[in-house]
């Protein structure tokens, strides 16, 4: 818990200890301050975006009316007894501490572990108009606009502070994507502008004349730049330029250094995000157990997504918002602060990774773009069906989810992306394609959301994994790390065995069955 909530609970605490060892009276001037200090601490902890503090405000002026009751009767009665009345208050204030207690603990607002680099860390971000490009999303034509978020290694002043997860704009409109995943209310998320990052904002990059390698990085379908952040840090922290792309309009909101905002219409990419999960035949080829089944529903699918599906069209929008992003820094387009900061960008080292749907479109670009020299998907789904029965030709890692986290009865064997990235014939034999499955982890837990809920409504609300959330993250940070560091600076840090072995809930997820069944079918065909 934060001090802003142990404060007003151990005020609740002292007034309940002494109502037990003394009597209610007007003069009891420890019932009457311990109460009074619960009130005005849970108020300051409501105003600073602990909701759960309501409870402790409704506990406070609770813990009042056994002593307004005896001011109101003193003349009568000098000292009023433990009535029923009175005890009946007694438990309602417990209860309500409790419950207040239990709601701290579950929505914690903890700060996120410090990176395990040598390096502090900065951040910033600008906006990036490609004048070439109009948005095809937006309300009335205009210009295609992105906004990036950057972290760097830095070397910030002594006691500058580090910046909070959610800042100003970032609040309003990033509170909605949790609240979209949840059906929880958008003020349960408010304190998340508690939650203290690493990184300092506004400082220039670390002196040096070192090329930083680059690393690109596209969020979920209605999330937001910054929900991985601890791994940007982490990165950052070990020597990279971290690069995250906010794409206007699939995102939960962006708010533009002009002012301007573009919001998400969910009402619309709602409708049209469930007409892509129902699609005849899509769920067919994403999750069937036999390869035959799978291809039929591919078929079937591939004859009818690609121009009436929203997120199938969202695909080429976001890669090309990537290839906008490099082609502006490798031609020093980038304005203020952060051009000084893109200018140490190594361009010809440019890794590129996403989570959900964005870990789709980063192997959409590395199976276009040469430039992309490595890429990373966490646990998506293959929203670019180009890159079935396709080889990458970068060196390029999945990371999954347990499908037995959601459903016991999955089979852990079958992976959403088993035909992509590999032709089917090769589906498993390219060492630089890596398949990794981690045990009791579901899709949020491969992003921040892992850290920011406890107990049963992890699960309930969030739907998340059971694996715990220090593990979630050091699982993500590790392996994209070790990743990166092999194909992008050439340094030997024995991946993937040296990971593997220092977190066992991680497994090489094999897909042979789709190569066996793609040789077998091909002579099958090659005889007719």
């Amino acid at each position: 818990m934060r001090l802003l909530d142990l404060v007003p609970l151990v005020c609740l605490g002292a007034y309940l200890g002494l109502s037990l060892a003394t009597e209610s009276t007007p003069r009891n001037a420890g019932l009457w301050f311990s109460a009074l200090a619960a009130l005005g601490f849970g108020l300051y902890a409501v105003d600073h975006g602990r909701w759960q503090a309501w409870g402790v405000v409704a506990a406070a002026a609770l813990a009042f009316t056994p002593l307004i009751r005896a001011v109101l009767i003193e003349r009568a009665v000098p000292a009023v007894p433990r009535s029923f009345a009175s005890w009946i208050d007694r438990v309602a204030v417990a209860l309500l501490s409790v419950g207040t207690a239990w709601l701290f603990w579950c929505l914690p607002a903890l700060d996120f572990p410090r990176p395990t680099g040598p390096f502090k860390i900065g951040t910033t971000s600008f906006d990036l108009v490609d004048s070439a490009r109009i948005d095809l999303f937006a309300p009335a034509p205009e210009p295609r606009r992105i906004q990036v978020r950057a972290w760097y290694p830095a070397d910030p002043p002594v006691g500058a502070p580090p910046r909070r997860y959610l800042v100003g704009d970032e609040a309003r409109l990033y509170a909605g994507s949790f609240a979209r995943q949840t059906g929880l209310p958008v003020f349960f998320w408010d304190q998340l502008q508690l939650v203290r990052t690493s990184s300092v904002a506004e400082v220039p990059v670390l002196p040096g004349t070192e090329r930083l390698p680059v690393v690109v990085f596209n969020h979920g379908y209605w999330s937001f730049s910054t929900q991985n952040t601890v791994l940007m840090e982490t990165l950052a922290s070990h020597g990279y330029l971290v690069l995250s792309i906010a794409h206007p309009y699939d995102a939960s909101g962006v708010a533009f250094s002009d002012g301007r905002r573009a919001l998400l219409d969910q009402s619309r990419t709602m409708a049209i995000a469930i007409q892509g999960e129902t699609i005849p035949g899509l769920d067919e080829y994403l999750s069937a157990a036999d390869p035959v089944a799978r291809a039929h529903g591919m078929a079937i699918a591939r004859a009818q997504v690609l121009d009436s599906v929203r997120m199938f069209t969202s695909s080429p929008v976001w890669r090309d918002d990537i290839g906008f992003l490099l082609e502006a820094i490798a031609r020093a387009r980038v304005p203020g602060l952060a051009g000084s900061i893109v200018a140490r960008a190594d361009t010809g080292r440019v890794g590129v990774m996403g989570m959900s749907f964005g870990g789709s479109t980063a192997a959409g670009f590395c199976l276009r773009d040469r430039r992309c020299k490595a890429g990373v998907n966490l646990d998506a789904m293959a929203w670019d069906l180009a890159q079935v029965d396709s080889t990458i030709p970068a060196p390029f890692m999945v990371l999954q989810s347990d499908p037995r986290a959601r459903n016991p009865k999955a089979d852990p064997r079958i992976g959403r992306t088993d035909f992509m990235y590999e032709k089917l014939t090769e589906a498993g034999t390219h060492p630089a394609i890596y398949r990794f499955r981690t045990d009791g982890t579901t899709h949020g837990d491969y992003s921040d959301f892992t850290g920011f809920i406890r107990s049963w409504p992890r699960r309930k609300w969030m739907r998340l994994g059971p694996i715990e959330p220090g593990r979630a993250w050091g699982v993500v940070d590790r392996f994209v790390l070790d990743f990166f560091d092999t194909h992008l600076r050439g340094i030997a840090v024995g991946f993937p065995d040296r990971a593997l072995a220092d977190y066992p809930e991680v497994h090489r997820h094999d897909v042979a069955y789709v190569r066996n069944w793609a040789v077998n079918n091909q002579s099958i065909q090659s005889r007719r």
